[in-house]
């Protein structure tokens, strides 16, 4: 079964604007930790304002159907036996997606209500936005060289990156002087899906204890269309592995 991106109904018009997926194994791989994370997921039906919470019981990749755990409002459940159709919003590997479902099926298990519904539409990725914030994971080697005239060299840790800025965090026992509002003439990264050289002001700093170290966030200063090329592929790369892994 291929699923295509269809043109929402009009209830919808301006909900399904993020990055579509339409890969049939990465659409199976999503409906089957939709599955398994068990939290909770946003049903909106159509002319309804308020969006109403559910579960994803079970999935199956294979018809790229889900059972969704009935919803608690008994008006809402009633229309939505009617419209057969919904949109689905949820949050999955740290990413926002959504999609719309077509209602096949209504069951009662031992007075339990069971949904089942298929996918309507491709599933959309909804981090398009600039300001999006990914997480980095896996280096366990310095990937970041801060170079600054007043302060001297120091090496870092990327912990997450967005068109904006960046999060980063020191090595052990290695002591930052830098202060909140400052520019740090030179931040080169070394990760290896993203490889840019830029400056940065300093967002905030704060000491882990914990971990012996110092956590930084900073933000992109005169970024060129390249560099926010690069950065912009890094961004999207890291929320996609986020999605399938």
């Amino acid at each position: 079964m291929t699923i295509n991106t269809v043109t929402p109904s009009f209830q919808y018009q301006g909900k399904l604007k993020g990055e579509a997926i339409r890969s049939e194994e990465q659409i199976s791989r999503i409906l089957r930790r939709l599955a398994r994370a068990g939290n909770l997921v946003t049903l909106e039906l159509p002319n309804k304002n308020r969006p109403f919470s559910t579960f994803v019981i079970a999935s199956n990749a294979n018809t790229h159907s889900l059972t969704l755990d009935q919803i608690n409002s008994q008006r809402a459940h009633k229309e939505f036996l009617t419209l057969k159709h919904g949109l689905i919003t949820c949050k999955l590997g740290g990413c926002s997606i959504e999609f719309t479902v077509r209602l096949v099926e209504f069951e009662t298990l031992g007075g339990h209500g069971q949904y089942r519904v298929d996918l309507d539409s491709a599933i959309y990725s909804l981090q398009r936005r600039d300001s999006y914030r990914t997480s980095v994971f896996g280096d366990f080697s310095p990937n970041v060289c801060l170079q600054d005239e007043r302060y001297g060299e120091f090496q870092g840790y990327l912990i997450d990156i967005s068109m904006e800025g960046i999060g980063l965090r020191s090595e052990r026992h290695q002591e930052w002087p830098f202060v909140r509002g400052e520019e740090i003439s030179r931040c080169e990264i070394l990760h290896p899906i993203v490889h840019v050289t830029t400056i940065l002001e300093v967002r905030h700093l704060q000491r882990l204890s914990s971990l012996q170290c110092f956590k930084m966030g900073a933000r992109f200063l005169n970024l060129t269309a390249e560099q926010k090329k690069v950065i912009r592929e890094a961004v999207m790369s890291l929320q996609m592995k986020q999605l399938h892994t």
